[in-house]
């Protein structure tokens, strides 16, 4: 099956990453990839791995076309468009690879006509209403795929077993709120989805800002969960619980390789089976944590 990718936004290295997962990459050209972290992981992998031999992203479109070129020398990609007119000819499935959200309703409601599965790169909005306005674009239940590949990382196996245990959780990252939240916000919901509980079932939420710092508080009966973004306690994302015993756990998220591997894996299973891996009401749940702790 043939992908189109689609890219870039500021700070964001996805379609380089994205591409060189889905299609193998030239180590000949990794040291010009603009982004460390990403050329850190992908020199440690087989540059001949691809993530199925059923799928290759074939098209790129960035507005920088220099950039779509660079792109597609480094990750093996056929075709560089000038244009998304025509872009989606001869294609099974479609990749955003931009997290400029602000623009996200745009491109899909030009995209959506063509009636393609389409991943979404997070998030896919940060209020209701505007992710009402896009779920609304769909043509089917399955068509958009959305998340955090963090949803997907191996360290979420390493969170205390039984959340009965835990007095406070707090989940750190060093990125923007609008951005960023969603990569402690998704590991959480599923580490909670394993003990048969849902994180917006909070009884009450505090939110406090100071500087780029943006702390939301979410209380439970017996349970505390503290998200905090714009930290400088972490480059990346951090976990810290505190036992009712006094005992703290600090599990810091190293391999993104992976868990941007099981999660494009995952929206090609979404491709060819149909069947969504994300219900509209969990992409609702987490979108409805973003807005608590917007500041715009």
């Amino acid at each position: 099956m043939k992908i189109g990718i689609i890219g870039e936004s500021l700070g964001n290295g996805h379609p380089y990453s994205w591409s060189a997962i889905i299609n193998g990459f030239d180590t000949n050209l990794l040291l010009e990839v603009p982004f460390p972290a990403i050329k850190e992981y992908l020199s440690k992998i087989d540059s001949k791995k691809v993530l199925s031999k059923k799928f290759k992203i074939t098209k790129i479109y960035c507005q920088n076309t220099r950039y779509a070129e660079h792109v597609a020398k480094f990750s093996r990609i056929d075709e560089i468009c000038s244009s998304l007119e025509n872009f989606t000819d001869k294609l099974d499935a479609v990749i955003i690879a931009k997290d400029d959200y602000q623009n996200h309703y745009n491109l899909i409601s030009y995209l959506v006509d063509f009636k393609l599965p389409i991943l979404i790169d997070k998030p896919i909005a940060t209020n209701l209403n505007d992710l009402k306005s896009i779920l609304q674009l769909s043509s089917y239940k399955s068509q958009f795929f959305t998340s955090s590949g963090l949803y997907f990382a191996k360290e979420i196996k390493k969170f205390p077993k039984n959340l009965n245990e835990i007095l406070r959780i707090k989940a750190i990252t060093h990125g923007p709120w609008d951005r960023y939240a969603i990569h402690i916000i998704n590991p959480l919901e599923k580490y909670f989805a394993s003990n048969n509980l849902k994180l917006n079932n909070f009884k009450s939420y505090q939110k406090n800002k100071f500087k780029d710092q943006v702390m939301l508080k979410l209380n439970f009966n017996d349970l505390i969960v503290e998200l905090v973004s714009g930290s400088n306690e972490v480059f990346g994302v951090m976990f810290v619980f505190e036992y009712k015993s006094g005992k703290i756990d600090k599990i810091t998220f190293r391999d993104t390789y992976t868990a941007f591997y099981e999660m494009l894996n995952c929206f090609t299973r979404q491709v060819e089976t149909r069947k969504p891996f994300f219900t509209e009401e969990d992409i609702t749940n987490t979108v409805k944590i973003i807005e608590l702790g917007d500041t715009h």
